[in-house]
């Protein structure tokens, strides 16, 4: 899933490093580094959740599919735009309860942890680590499923937890030509 939006993350991967080497750097275990390193892993979620909107997202073939059946571009679908979109579908069609949610596909306290327990802790490691960031779009009923199987924040294989819960991935089409 490389694309040229993964190119332009160097000051992401830099930012990252900084923090971490921050969070590596505490030895003492008081209260002051305990919230100290709360806050930097804080700040980690962040730049990879920020990091995440540069990324072409893909979508589930339902989540697809009823994108196309109300004449929206999915693949071209912003997070920011997402409720005015459900809104849209939902004054249209009243029985239609789904909504989109945008699920990165390896959670991001997973990437945090990789990234922490990395020991070269250099620029190509955190590089390494948004190169695994992939978002998906899926339904709301989707999300709840891969929830439901103990899928939400522990998953460490995403590929097994997708097919578990029954979702298909279509790739995005669009992905040079992503924020242009």
């Amino acid at each position: 899933m490389f694309n040229k939006s993964y190119l332009e993350m160097n000051e992401f991967a830099l930012i990252l490093k900084e923090i971490a080497s921050h969070y590596l750097a505490v030895k003492e275990n008081t209260e002051f580094n305990r919230t100290k390193n709360k806050m930097l892993v804080h700040l980690m979620d962040r730049c990879l959740r920020v990091a995440s909107h540069m990324i072409a997202p893909d979508a589930s073939e339902l989540a697809f599919e009823r994108a196309q059946k109300n004449n929206v571009d999915i693949f071209k679908l912003r997070e920011k735009d997402r409720n005015k979109v459900d809104a849209k579908i939902k004054k249209n069609d009243p029985s239609d309860k789904e909504k989109f949610i945008l699920e990165h596909y390896m959670p991001v306290n997973i990437i945090i942890k990789e990234m922490l327990n990395d020991s070269k802790n250099n620029r190509f490691c955190f590089e390494d680590a948004l190169k695994k960031i992939k978002v998906i779009w899926v339904l709301k009923s989707e999300d709840e499923e891969l929830n439901s199987n103990g899928h939400r924040i522990n998953r460490p294989n995403p590929k097994e937890a997708y097919e578990l819960a029954n979702i298909k991935i279509k790739l995005n089409p669009n992905q040079e030509n992503w924020l242009l």
